[in-house]
């Protein structure tokens, strides 16, 4: 099936710089439907389960952990993204659309492909209405012939976070881990990419639509554990502030 093309902006920003490599090791979310959660990244993404309580769930995703702690009423909603083997895309297409509807990304089509980013992807809801994406980034050069599970998942390698001032909020995060704009995306007044193809922080205006829907994108509490430069961060993300809770 041929992929929708986003040609975007080709152009590599501040190319010349050595950038600092980051690497996703965990995110917290939150989530009103724990049971459900549960049953969601167990039975159609095929996660195993790390650690479990009455009041959080860990999930294996690669080299990082997908966690989510309940919550009441709070009905979030968050977009983050897995990353895949980029030869292995169309074989986690099928083994995630046998089991659950994917997203189209246009018409009829449920493949992105973009060029700006030497990257593929499909998305789908989660049980939770969280917007989850399969990307496949070609400059990673991570390849496997084995048949595709859960345990060709990489990492994860996008989160998404919202900002009513999206330049603003952009340099603080800087200012604050080190994270710099990532190479392959412009920013824009209304969104920004940081980091680089291992990892990422998908910076959203408030009420900006998370690609492929029409859902609005909203503030709600999260929590990020990653390196950068061989030095480990842990960052709480709460409406507009960014609170540093750890760097080892």
């Amino acid at each position: 099936m041929p992929p929708l093309r986003f040609f975007g902006n080709t152009k590599l920003i501040n190319a010349g710089w050595e950038r600092k490599e980051m690497k996703i090791l965990e995110i917290e979310m939150f989530s009103d439907r724990l049971d459900e959660t549960e049953a969601f990244y167990k039975d159609i993404v095929g996660l195993v389960l790390e650690d479990k309580s009455e009041e959080h769930l860990q999930f294996k995703a690669g080299f990082s952990s997908l966690r989510f702690k309940r919550s009441s009423s709070l009905n979030a909603v968050y977009h983050f993204a897995f990353n895949v083997p980029y030869n292995m895309l169309e074989e986690a297409y099928f083994w995630i659309s046998s089991k659950w509807n994917l997203l189209p990304v246009q018409g009829d089509e449920k493949i992105a492909d973009f060029e700006a980013w030497n990257a593929r992807a499909f998305y789908f809801y989660d049980n939770n209405g969280n917007i989850v994406e399969f990307i496949a980034r070609k400059d990673l050069e991570a390849l496997t012939e084995k048949p595709f599970t859960s345990g060709a998942v990489i990492s994860l390698g996008e989160i998404g976070i919202v900002t009513d001032d999206v330049k603003k909020f952009t340099r603080r995060l800087t200012k604050l881990t080190g994270v710099e704009i990532f190479a392959r995306q412009e920013p824009h007044s209304n969104f920004a990419a940081l980091g680089n193809d291992e990892g990422l922080f998908i910076i959203s205006e408030t009420g900006r639509h998370w690609f492929p829907t029409e859902r609005e994108s909203q503030k709600f509490p999260c929590r990020v554990r990653f390196e950068t430069g061989q030095v480990l961060r842990e960052i709480t993300f709460n409406s507009e502030e960014i609170k540093r809770d750890r760097a080892d």
